[in-house]
């Protein structure tokens, strides 16, 4: 496959291994668990459930149509972009109330794309494909962005 030809999702699903992920609501498969350190429940912050390796990679696909919906987890959770659309990360801080939106993507230069972005432990997040809506002149939001809340 030529550089300037996309890889279709289908491809991407199969050549990874990539398995549906019902929270985020794309695909995904864990790719790294380091099992030299396990962090145990009792040394973990109180929301913690359960023990945690102190450290897992994955990788993650959300197709087009869908969207990740506003989750959050105990430890940081960093994007990275390797190829595909952009997918823009939409941030909650109930801490103090701030909203972020970063957008994951390879236009580093004129589109202010980042390559990789950290979302803190304990901020709700949620993301979608990011041409999968759009900001109107008047700062209207249209499109599947209303769908992050939903709970289908």
């Amino acid at each position: 496959m030529s550089a300037d030809v996309q890889p279709t999702k289908t491809q991407i699903v199969e050549r990874l291994n990539l398995k549906p992920h019902e929270t985020c609501n794309g695909y995904f498969a864990e790719t790294f668990r380091d099992t030299s350190i396990v962090l145990p429940r009792s040394h973990l912050p109180p929301n913690c459930k359960v023990d945690h390796h102190v450290s897992t990679c994955i990788y993650f696909l959300l197709p087009s149509g869908h969207l990740s919906y506003f989750h959050r987890t105990t430890c940081a959770q960093t994007f990275h972009f390797y190829l595909g659309e952009p997918l823009t990360v939409v941030e909650l801080n109930e801490k103090d109330g701030t909203f972020k939106v970063t957008c994951v993507g390879p236009d580093v230069i004129t589109r202010d794309h980042r390559l990789q972005h950290t979302v803190p432990p304990n901020v709700w997040f949620g993301s979608i494909p990011t041409k999968d809506y759009i900001i109107s002149s008047d700062g209207v939001v249209k499109a599947l962005i209303s769908l992050l809340t939903s709970a289908d």
